[in-house]
């Protein structure tokens, strides 16, 4: 599915500034740079990108209200339109969920990074405060929850582990939603919002 409501999506973050600043903090501490980002939306946390950054988007609203300076690719995320092993690094912040398979767009990522390409994925975890409100949001047939598969800290690890060496996983928002405030970034699982750098597993060799 495709989120076509730009303006609404960035006013979420103005009416949550801490929430933004922590998620903001953790993704800079990652050190994205060079990279696709995988269903961008408006760009949001590109200013703490480094390098060239390419936003792609499902949405034409969405990919359209990017950053005008930066390349800019409408696309689909199960069908990444790049060649093989031509991008240094794939970003992803809370797109997995609302995707029909998170293997698929774990190949393509596979697929697309450069030998030694870093894969940086964001997203909030069903085990967690943050988690059981988007939820509940979902039962209660918000539009976009309502489609939304969270996954658990050890389902999501458990997936990407699957064609990635884990390099780093650090998280933050250890608060509940209730209780706001900016959250230093830690190297640990204990937040909703998870992050994890990743390199492609290496490909092993057929038996003769």
């Amino acid at each position: 599915m495709a989120f076509n409501d730009p303006s609404g999506y960035t006013s979420w973050y103005t009416f949550h500034p801490l929430i933004r600043e922590s998620e903001r903090s953790l993704i800079s501490n990652l050190g994205p740079r060079d990279c696709l980002d995988v269903g961008s939306g408006p760009s949001v946390f590109h200013e703490v990108f480094q390098g060239k950054t390419i936003s792609l988007d499902a949405s034409l609203p969405m990919i359209n209200a990017a950053v005008k300076e930066e390349d800019r690719v409408a696309g689909d995320a199960l069908r990444l339109p790049f060649r093989d092993s031509s991008i240094p690094c794939v970003f992803s912040c809370a797109v997995l969920p609302f995707l029909k398979s998170g293997d698929d767009f774990f190949k393509e990522v596979k697929r697309i990074l450069r030998p030694g390409g870093e894969f940086i994925l964001c997203d909030i975890v069903k085990d967690s405060a943050w988690g059981s409100r988007y939820a509940r949001l979902g039962a209660e047939g918000d539009p976009y929850y309502s489609r939304a598969h969270l996954y658990s800290r050890k389902e999501l690890l458990g997936l990407i582990r699957r064609y990635f060496e884990v390099k780093k996983v650090a998280s933050t928002l250890r608060a509940p939603p209730d209780e706001e405030k900016f959250e230093e970034a830690e190297e640990n699982e204990n937040g909703a919002f998870l992050c994890v750098k990743a390199v492609p597993l290496e490909r092993r060799a057929r038996r003769a």
